[in-house]
């Protein structure tokens, strides 16, 4: 039964409850049940998205960083071997119920979070700790970059991203610049839309507190995970931040454009990458909207997108956003991300 993750008193549980409730992958994101005959957890939280997973195992204390990851590389190694040979993984999150089997997967990702005087962060050799052929990328982050990560609402191609741009394990990154790190990668993706995030600065609803409209798009874009069936939630897992930002620009651009034209304006573009293409839909009048969604859909679909995020704009009333997915279409952006390494 599905349940809405729990706060937690320990490290591992608050960084599940950070991730299920704050990240753009959060309706992939859960802990893992007990295996109860082996008497074993499979890892402490779990991303799956389309034939893809990641493994994330946090450990914490005073050995050095080596002695760290080491600890959390070997378990990860010995859990993949129990799931491949029979065992599967399951759980559950606000949302759904998961049970998936080894066959389900094509590509793994595993991250040792590690937490400590001596914690660092850094890419690991798969080769070096006879990991499954499966397993594509492994790396070790500072539970600080976790959570820093998940505030940003970053999602599973996000935190793949910066583990692939880390360096070796003999060139570790120290918490504070491992941190720094991230604050830049995520900057850097949103810098050309900077502008649009300080400006203008409008008041959204009758007692909203003045903010850009593109702040406001990023924040009811988040809010739509949460809306839709399972599989238009999959592909909205596979979303990054510069996805996101994109379709923020295009509503805020069209805020602007619409707000001296007629009432019942509508507005479609097509985003994405080659193999996550969605498309955008903005309208400033309900009733235009529904004599013309199912055209608009229509030709959603014709584009070959996987996805249709709805905005409904006003400044009086504020904004809401609605998530259409297409039944038949699966997720494969973190997986053609994995197989690329």
């Amino acid at each position: 039964m599905p349940k809405k993750p729990r706060k937690g008193s320990t490290e591992q549980e608050r960084m599940v409850a950070a991730f299920s409730s704050q990240s753009i992958s959060a309706r992939n994101t859960f802990h893992p049940n007990l295996w109860k005959k082996a008497k074993k957890e499979p890892a402490d939280m779990f991303i799956v998205i389309g034939r893809a997973a990641i493994l994330v195992n946090m450990t914490q204390g005073g050995s050095y960083f080596q002695d760290l990851y080491t600890h959390n590389i070997s378990q990860a190694r010995d859990r993949i071997a129990d799931w491949a040979g029979g065992l599967s993984i399951k759980g559950s999150n606000a949302w759904r119920d998961f049970d998936v089997r080894w066959n389900d997967i094509d590509f793994i990702g595993i991250i040792s979070v590690v937490q400590g005087r001596h914690a660092a962060c850094c890419k690991h050799e798969t080769t070096k700790y006879a990991l499954n052929q499966k397993v594509r990328l492994c790396a070790s982050l500072t539970n600080r970059v976790m959570f820093q990560l998940a505030n940003f609402g970053g999602g599973a191609r996000d935190l793949l991203r910066y583990c692939a741009s880390l360096p070796p394990e003999d060139s570790a990154l120290a918490p504070s610049p491992a941190v720094g790190r991230l604050i830049w990668q995520h900057a850097s993706l949103l810098a050309p839309f900077v502008y649009f995030a300080q400006h203008p600065k409008i008041r959204m609803g009758t007692n909203g507190s003045p903010s850009s409209v593109f702040t406001h798009v990023m924040r009811v874009t988040m809010s739509a995970r949460s809306k839709g069936d399972y599989n238009s939630n999959e592909i909205f897992s596979d979303l990054d931040w510069n996805d996101l930002a994109w379709a923020a620009i295009f509503a805020t651009t069209c805020l602007a454009q619409m707000e001296d034209a007629p009432t019942g304006q509508i507005r479609y573009k097509i985003l994405g990458l080659p193999d996550l293409r969605f498309a955008v839909i903005v309208s400033t009048s309900s009733g235009s909207l529904a004599k013309n969604a199912g055209q608009l859909i229509e030709r959603a679909k014709a584009d070959g997108a996987k996805i249709t995020l709805i905005f409904m704009l006003d400044r009086s009333l504020g904004m809401t956003a609605l998530l259409v997915g297409f039944h038949g279409q699966v997720a494969t952006s973190v997986t053609n991300f994995l197989r690329g390494l």
